[in-house]
């Protein structure tokens, strides 16, 4: 079965590289203008890019606006993507207070410096002498590569090395015009449910000693015996409730803490997330 919440937060991320498509290039469908012009002289892309928590009301007062940015933000903390993201601009970007109050910076943003990905090379944030004959940039803008070098510094541990990046990232690049765009925003976002669960199957396989195939000859056990999906659902509330011991319950010990085992949820519905997710 689909899992609705993976495509309500894919559809989300696609009209974001909309968003995103749109302050690169200037241009791009009408809804998506408009809500870059509510929001000046701030860039909702720079928001999108911006570390957790963040104050949305703070910078916004569209609700539409609104609305997809709490959206955003409640995919990045389920998956504990609440780093700054190597796509936030350099332009309009509340975060970097120079660029809201100094116009130089949009020169950046044209010779093709637009956000702190742009920045790194090899291996250090660039030497202002490469940006001059990379990007001809004039030389009375080193004050403002120092600014630009600071912020990146206090975002980005890994400074002066390139931060890696994020599946949001990756996601923000997409080509909002190739078709199936929303598919494909899915199944990763379903990759990443499915890594997210993996370290918790691992701990039950060591716990109760049993393989991955015992897991699959239960489930095509259950499958067997079962008369519809319900009849199903039924059987593994059975197995959760065998294996689920409750703290008031006469047979619950504390667990020690040196030693200590995984929290006893349902092992075999672990092994049914592609069936059930």
């Amino acid at each position: 079965m689909p899992n609705f919440l993976h495509y309500y937060w894919a559809t989300n991320i696609y009209k974001i590289t909309i968003w995103d498509s749109t302050f690169v290039n200037g241009d791009g469908p009408n809804w998506s203008l408009m809500e870059q012009q509510v929001c000046s002289p701030v860039s909702p892309a720079s928001l999108l890019c911006a570390p957790l928590p963040l104050a949305v009301g703070a910078h916004m007062d569209n609700l539409i606006v609104r609305n997809t940015l709490c959206k955003q933000t409640q995919f990045c903390k389920h998956f504990g993507l609440t780093q700054t993201l190597v796509n936030i601009p350099l332009t309009l970007n509340p975060l970097f207070k120079p660029s809201l109050i100094d116009t130089a910076f949009q020169i950046w943003s044209g010779k093709g410096l637009r956000c702190v990905e742009d920045l790194f090379t090899d291996e250090l944030s660039g030497i202002f002498d490469h940006f001059v004959k990379q990007f001809i940039l004039p030389w009375s803008h080193f004050l403002r590569y120092l600014q630009i070098r600071d912020f990146t510094r206090k975002h980005f541990p890994s400074f002066p090395s390139k931060p890696p990046a994020s599946p949001l990232d990756v996601s923000l690049n997409l080509n909002h015009h190739q078709p199936g765009c929303v598919s494909y925003l899915y199944s990763n976002i379903h990759k990443m449910e499915y890594h997210s669960l993996h370290h918790m199957k691992v701990r039950w396989e060591e716990d109760l000693k049993v393989s991955e195939d015992t897991g699959q000859r239960a489930i095509r056990r259950v499958h067997a015996s079962s008369i519809c999906i319900r009849h199903g659902l039924l059987q593994f509330r059975v197995i959760n409730r065998c294996t689920s011991v409750k703290p008031n319950s006469p047979g619950y010990t504390v667990p020690s803490k040196t030693i200590g085992t995984a929290r006893p949820i349902p092992l075999f519905l672990l092994y049914t997330e592609n069936i059930w997710v």
